[in-house]
């Protein structure tokens, strides 16, 4: 009962009295809302998306120049029918959404609306006069703070920034001009910006400035010899590939008198590397998997019982340490086994079982021989 109690005071955590206690909900459980009746059927309803696509057809400067129209007129027409006008309203909406989407009609954003929409970043989007290059390069979309203010006063940029990147622009273009001018920390150009802690002029002197760089001038590559001007005080290659070719032949030049013996085979070789000890990739792949076998494999003392040496096995049960011990030990208890079960029958044999006695028949003396072999 407690459980239970403990159940309901969870479930019903956080709500008032009465009709809005959740009591309802925890014991019914919460009903989902009812679905909207369709006034049309599924035929009737592709014969009206049907007949509304003739007219949406008919179009001069947009798809959806008469969708107003003809969604007012079956939304009219089904309220003349006896349908409420909520009823009616969604069920003309669904018909002309249906015939819009048949078209394949897009509906265009907000943005895409507007008139400065189809004019190039490289003209004014108030004036259409070219920006200059300065401003281009900082993503400015006005020629000067005249036009930038114009746009602000004849629409109302001031709910739409967030989402209008004209209108933020515009904005930025004011901040700056009522900036007071600066000079860069890295280039010593001089520049405006809308916000006071800025120091340099672009992102470039930024970064540059971080990186711990000045003004550097041109400088020949040291090792194909090709000019170009550094990102670094101490760069001396134009690319990593070559500073990389001339790693190698400064580290050739120094180990060109070193020789060394492989750990492996004992061949003795010239290393590419400081830290190379094998001669070769298959050296090295067996000194690998020597080790991994001595980490991994459990092995046992054991004396080999032909030469008495001791010997490592993994196998409790193996008395030789080698194969050709085996087989040696193999050939010697062969040779060493007596043979004492046979029997050799000569001629003399048979001619005394079947002539010492004439009396004798065939039968007895093939006895008698065959008594003498499993005697």
């Amino acid at each position: 009962m407690n459980s239970y109690r403990r159940k309901v005071r969870e479930a019903t955590a956080g709500f008032g009295r009465g009709s809005f206690s959740g009591w309802r909900s925890f014991r019914e459980g919460i009903k989902s809302a009812p679905k909207p009746t369709r006034i049309f059927g599924p035929e009737k309803h592709k014969y009206m998306v049907n007949r509304v696509l003739e007219y949406l057809k008919d179009w001069r400067g947009s798809p959806f120049q008469h969708e107003g129209a003809c969604r007012a007129g079956i939304r009219s027409a089904l309220c003349m029918a006896g349908h409420s006008w909520d009823a009616a309203d969604k069920e003309a909406y669904l018909v002309v959404s249906d015939a819009l989407s048949i078209m394949g009609a897009v509906r265009p954003t907000w943005e895409e609306a507007q008139g400065h929409y189809t004019v190039s970043s490289d003209y004014c989007s108030w004036c259409r006069s070219p920006v200059p290059d300065e401003d281009l390069v900082r993503g400015s979309r006005f020629c000067a703070v005249s036009c930038a203010t114009s746009a602000i006063t004849r629409r109302s940029y001031e709910t739409w920034a967030s989402n209008d990147r004209i209108g933020k622009s515009a904005y930025n273009l004011i901040a700056k001009s009522r900036a007071h001018p600066k000079a860069c920390k890295f280039c010593g150009k001089e520049f405006r910006s809308r916000y006071e802690k800025a120091e340099f002029c672009s992102n470039s002197c930024s970064g540059s400035f971080q990186a711990g760089e000045s003004y550097l001038v041109e400088v020949d590559c040291a090792w194909c010899g090709d000019n170009f001007k550094p990102q670094r005080r101490e760069q001396r290659f134009c690319c990593h590939s070559c500073q990389g070719y001339s790693r190698q032949a400064e580290y050739r030049a120094e180990m060109a008198e070193v020789r060394r013996s492989c750990a492996s085979c004992q061949t003795e070789f010239m290393p590419t590397e400081e830290r190379n000890i094998y001669c070769s990739n298959r050296c090295a792949s067996l000194e690998a998997k020597k080790a991994y076998r001595a980490r991994n494999r459990k092995t046992h003392d054991l004396i080999c019982e032909l030469c008495g040496d001791r010997f490592e096995s993994k196998m409790p049960w193996a008395k030789f340490c080698c194969r050709e011990h085996k087989r040696a030990a193999d050939s010697l208890a062969r040779s060493a086994k007596a043979i004492d079960n046979v029997v050799y029958l000569t001629a003399k044999d048979f001619d005394r079982a079947f002539t010492h006695e004439k009396s004798v028949s065939k039968e007895d003396a093939l006895a008698v021989i065959i008594d003498r072999l499993f005697a």
